[in-house]
C-alpha cells in the first residue's frame, strides 16, 4: 500500500467547496491547515476565507485540521 500525504494551507475558501468534495468522491482524505490572521486583514479578505462552521464541518467529515501558523506573515 502506497501513502499520498495531500495538505492544504490557510482555510481557502475553494478548499472547502472544491477540493474537499472531489476528495471524499475519490476515497482521499487531507490535512487542512489553518492560519490564524490578524483582524484587519482577515476582514478584508473573508470572502476568501473558510468560515468557522466550515472548518468544523471539514473536522466531523474526518479531514484532519492542524495549526499552519499563529502569525502568518502577508506578503
Amino acid at each position: 500500500m502506497r501513502t499520498v500525504i495531500l495538505p492544504f494551507d490557510d482555510a481557502v475558501i475553494s478548499q472547502y467547496e472544491n477540493v474537499a468534495p472531489l476528495l471524499k468522491e475519490l476515497g482521499f482524505g487531507a490535512t487542512f491547515f489553518i492560519s490564524c490572521f490578524k483582524n484587519e486583514w482577515r476582514e478584508k479578505n473573508e470572502r476568501y476565507l473558510m468560515t468557522g462552521e466550515q472548518i468544523r464541518q471539514l473536522d466531523s467529515a474526518g479531514s484532519e485540521i492542524a495549526n499552519h501558523t499563529w502569525n502568518h506573515p502577508v506578503n
